[in-house]
């Protein structure tokens, strides 16, 4: 634990006379404790969580925010996928899956869990090897909206 956190720690228990503990980012990303954040934990929570590539990809909301690879945040399909259901769900959760296509034009479908908003391009989506692929995505209750898909390059 950086020294900064110790003391902030350190200070606020002093003050407050009770014990103070710093939430870690998987905490964080889980929704799993009611502990207090350091920025340094909500960056790291806000980094690119990594998905596994296979013919369905699986998204654990648990994990993180935005998704793709750990690489350079980008997960580059070597085939046509499809995006299954996602799991563990959070209201008011949002962010952007991220895809690429390697070798190929790629196709990806979603899952029908995954809830189109008024106005979103239908699927399935196309990636060219030149371009990249945004879901971006919002919870309300237990239901994932995509509100929109983003095209890069």
């Amino acid at each position: 634990m950086s020294s900064v956190v110790a003391l902030v720690e350190h200070l606020f228990a002093a003050r407050c006379r009770c014990d103070f503990s710093i939430g870690t980012a998987a905490e964080f990303q889980a929704a799993s404790a009611s502990l207090a954040l350091s920025p340094d934990q909500v960056w790291s929570a806000a980094a690119v969580s990594p998905l596994a590539e296979a013919a369905t990809i699986a998204v654990n909301m648990a994990a993180g925010l935005d998704f793709g690879s750990a690489a350079n945040g980008v997960l580059a399909l070597t085939a046509d996928r499809a995006l299954g259901a996602p799991s563990n769900v959070k209201s008011g959760q949002k962010g952007v899956l991220w895809f690429g296509a390697s070798g190929a034009t790629r196709n990806l479908t979603l899952n029908a869990a995954w809830n189109l908003c008024t106005g979103v391009e239908a699927g399935p989506y196309a990636i060219l090897t030149t371009g990249i692929l945004g879901v971006a995505y919002v919870v309300r209750g237990t239901t994932v909206y995509v509100t929109g898909i983003l095209r890069v390059g």
